[in-house]
């Protein structure tokens, strides 16, 4: 995904192709609008707002399972993205 460090733009764009695609099952399960979903999603992928935007366990399984799944994706985009800038940042260049 991120060729070894070589590229921070291919993690960036799967971030946003992440939210993006969250944001649109958030629409279609939730009946949101796409800005409040996006919202949401971004919210959740960068773990900001997972609390409060959690459903109670009465609700159907896959609107609870929604935002675990934004969030589960959102910790595995941070273990490749954060190692990914921080080997661009250190990287000797000679």
């Amino acid at each position: 995904m991120n060729g070894w460090g070589s590229s921070i733009m291919r993690p960036i764009a799967l971030g946003v192709a992440i939210c993006i695609g969250f944001a649109v099952s958030y629409c279609l399960t939730e009946n949101l609008e796409i800005a409040p979903a996006l919202i949401k999603s971004f919210e959740i992928l960068l773990l900001f707002g997972y609390t409060n935007h959690t459903t109670p366990l009465t609700d159907t399984e896959i609107i609870s399972l929604l935002p675990f799944l934004n969030a589960v994706s959102g910790l595995v985009w941070y273990a490749v993205t954060i190692p990914t800038i921080v080997n661009k940042l250190t990287r000797i260049r000679g």
